[in-house]
């Protein structure tokens, strides 16, 4: 018996309308290859972990980008963000990544805690005004609920990346449906470059990495 299933022309409308309607929603385009795709059945999860090599985010402060070994993590980035990576703060908050969670149809959402503790009267002023709330008369916190789309990073040389770009390694967990029999699980591939120099592109425009310190219930490290 063939393994590959009987492909009718009412069959083919069928999936291409599913597919184009799960795709649509996306604000990034990528290539959907059938080689990408697995089969999941509803309600059924597991939880993998995935390495972090970088985080970087758009040169118009649009969207923040996870490189990991396995998939590419890119979310629009929260209000705000682009002004604290350009303030004084930046050195001083700490980010806890939570786990992120991913769907069939790429969408990936999660969230992070960010920090500031023995800040002085005008870092906690600076702090209010990009949305932290005071926790103390020196410290202060800020939860962010990211949204995005999950991207395969088949294909993507991370050997041509500049070694500047991706620092120390770390884990997030990722809660993601489990590949058994049932729906279909779409992936996307990146659209994260690498130019000749070793520069990371997103659709052309340049991505700058993140610097803060992030830390997380087993160590901590620096993006």
């Amino acid at each position: 018996m063939s393994p590959f299933p009987i492909i009718t022309m009412k069959s083919m409308k069928r999936r291409n309308f599913l597919l184009a309607a799960a795709a649509a929603p996306l604000l990034l385009s990528g290539c959907i290859t059938e080689s990408l795709r697995d089969e999941i059945r509803e309600g059924d999860y597991r939880t993998y972990t995935e390495s972090i090599d970088s985080v970087l985010i758009s040169a118009d402060g649009a969207k923040l980008v996870f490189l990991g070994a396995k998939y590419h993590y890119i979310f629009d980035a929260p209000a705000h963000f682009a002004e604290l990576l350009d303030s004084p703060l930046d050195a001083k908050v700490k980010v806890d990544i939570r786990r992120f969670n991913a769907d069939e149809h790429g969408s990936v959402s999660g969230t992070i805690e960010m920090e500031l503790n023995d800040a002085t009267a005008d870092e906690m002023a600076l702090a209010a005004q990009l949305g932290f709330r005071s926790d103390g008369r020196s410290s202060a916190y800020r939860s962010i609920y990211l949204t995005g789309t999950r991207y395969s990073a088949k294909g993507f040389d991370a050997s041509k990346v500049d070694r500047k770009l991706l620092r120390k390694t770390y884990a997030v967990e990722i809660n993601e449906p489990n590949p058994l029999n049932g729906r279909k699980v779409l992936y996307l591939l990146t659209p994260v470059t690498v130019a000749a120099d070793g520069a990371l592109l997103l659709l052309g425009s340049p991505l700058i990495l993140v610097v803060l310190i992030a830390f997380s219930n087993s160590h901590v490290c620096c993006f």
